[in-house]
């Protein structure tokens, strides 16, 4: 999780606990209050009055990746301490998140963060040089 998060493709000075624009609060209120709900910009627009393409610019501005990045990230951020879980299964978690099914979960997993998810669990992620150890 730590090489995910000090990517390259991260923002380099995340503001999202900052955020001053309150639609953008608004929006990362619903999208961590249900993580898991299938959200699209639309749907999270409607929620907080106003224009998925108001939305979108304001949320970038505020935050520095639109909302869908996020909540993806937010998603696996999750799984990622669900997984440590003991007893809890891949599927679960995957559906305690917002993935229909472990296969698109896994895959996710993996290409955001660069291990599948029994990996992951397996080596309680710590990063010895930039490598998994």
């Amino acid at each position: 999780m730590r090489r995910w998060f000090d990517g390259a493709d991260r923002p380099p000075n995340p503001t999202w606990f900052a955020a001053d624009d309150p639609v953008v609060r608004a929006a990362l209120d619903h999208l961590h209050a249900a993580p898991s709900a299938p959200w699209t910009v639309e749907t999270l627009a409607r929620r907080v009055n106003t224009s998925r393409a108001s939305l979108a610019a304001r949320f970038r501005t505020s935050v520095g990746e639109p909302p869908m990045g996020y909540l993806t990230r937010w998603r696996l951020t999750l799984a990622g301490d669900l997984l440590q879980t003991p007893g809890v299964t891949i599927a679960h978690v995957a559906r305690s998140v917002g993935y229909t099914d472990a296969y698109s979960f896994s895959t996710a997993f993996k290409r955001h963060v660069g291990v599948t998810p029994s990996e992951f669990r397996r080596h309680r992620p710590v990063l010895a040089g930039g490598e998994w150890s």
